[in-house]
């Protein structure tokens, strides 16, 4: 049998022997999505919903006491990105079962375990986490649903992806426009951008009982997207590169919300020849990061190479985000652009 077969028949045989299961999910459009559709496969059982803290990926980001309380039965980690020593350290203190389903390029190996590193050897073929539940699961239903996680994870570049005819055509029942779609995800990710824990949950139960179409009525979502959009259309207007050497743009700059990846993504879809690298200090959080993201360029052997090399980093084969451990991150900084440059040369 096909592995992705094994993991809907583990995974299923699992649920199935479970009642109450306790879902750890990204604070993103993704996530948030992904969770709602692993509660609608598995409509019949008691679910509570788990947002590690925003910006890190650590075991202290996880409120284990809160996860303890409930004693689930199963523990479910969707679209967190997080690597094998943050999953043992986890199994060890909740002991119990888990599965991990994340289209992040990350080293987990196991049962009930699902990543494209062990599935998919295509990066076009698991452009979402809700997509690879919709592989693993061969669901038909809810396609806006898992629509809406490849638009959080691709914005605008959506438009200009080989994904754009099918994700149309999965959005056409509900007659909903892919402008519509990825505003949805702008409003729904703009909760994380400025710290809103209970944006997020809100976002997640209009998903769950009412659809897509009712995000972009909500009035606390489209409160919160006009507040991030402020900064974010000021910051754009004046960022300027501070360095280029070869194909690699560099800038900085210091903001007060987690606007990381948006501004990653407008960069990168405006060089979009070229690789991008954001080093930004984030006030609300008190965290820099190192966004890189290229829409020509495969950016996997550098993640592999600063992982090997001991940094905290995370993403897929266009992109990923290493977190710094002090604000200016200059030695983070330095390595990552000589790591850059040195698997661009192919050496």
């Amino acid at each position: 049998m096909e592995q992705k077969g094994i993991l809907r028949e583990g995974i299923t045989k699992l649920m199935k022997s479970s009642e109450k299961v306790a879902i750890i999910h990204h604070w993103d459009t993704d996530g948030i999505a992904s969770a709602v559709l692993m509660s609608k496969l598995f409509i019949h059982k008691s679910f509570s919903y788990h947002i590690p803290r925003i910006g890190l990926y650590e075991l202290d980001a996880i409120d284990i006491r809160s996860i303890r309380n409930y004693s689930p039965d199963v523990i479910m980690i969707l679209d967190y990105g997080v690597g094998k020593d943050v999953i043992e350290e986890l199994r060890r203190e909740l002991g119990g079962r888990l599965i991990v389903i994340d289209h992040h390029i990350t080293n987990l190996k196991g049962d009930l375990i699902c990543n494209p590193v062990n599935i998919i050897h295509n990066k076009d073929g698991v452009p979402s986490t809700t997509w690879l539940i919709r592989d693993i699961f061969r669901i038909e239903r809810y396609p806006t649903l898992i629509a809406l996680g490849v638009a959080g994870d691709y914005g605008r570049y959506l438009e200009k992806s080989n994904l754009l005819k099918i994700i149309k055509d999965m959005i056409r029942e509900k007659n909903i426009s892919i402008d519509q779609l990825i505003k949805a995800s702008l409003m729904i990710d703009a909760c994380y951008r400025c710290g809103d824990y209970n944006g997020i949950h809100h976002a997640r139960q209009i998903l769950m009982k009412y659809g897509v179409e009712k995000v972009l009525e909500d009035a606390i979502l489209k409160k919160n997207l006009e507040y991030i959009n402020e900064e974010i259309h000021e910051i754009l207007s004046e960022i300027t590169e501070i360095k280029i050497e070869g194909p690699i743009i560099v800038f900085e700059v210091e903001t007060n919300n987690y606007i990381t990846s948006y501004l990653g993504r407008e960069l990168a879809y405006k060089h979009n020849d070229r690789i991008i690298v954001l080093i930004n200090y984030v006030k609300r959080l008190g965290i820099s990061y190192i966004y890189v993201r290229s829409y020509k360029y495969s950016l996997n052997r550098a993640l592999m190479e600063l992982r090997r090399k001991g940094l905290y980093v995370g993403g897929k084969d266009n992109v990923f985000v290493v977190t710094c451990k002090t604000k200016d991150c200059e030695e983070e900084k330095d390595l990552t652009l000589r790591v850059l440059m040195k698997t661009l040369s192919g050496d």
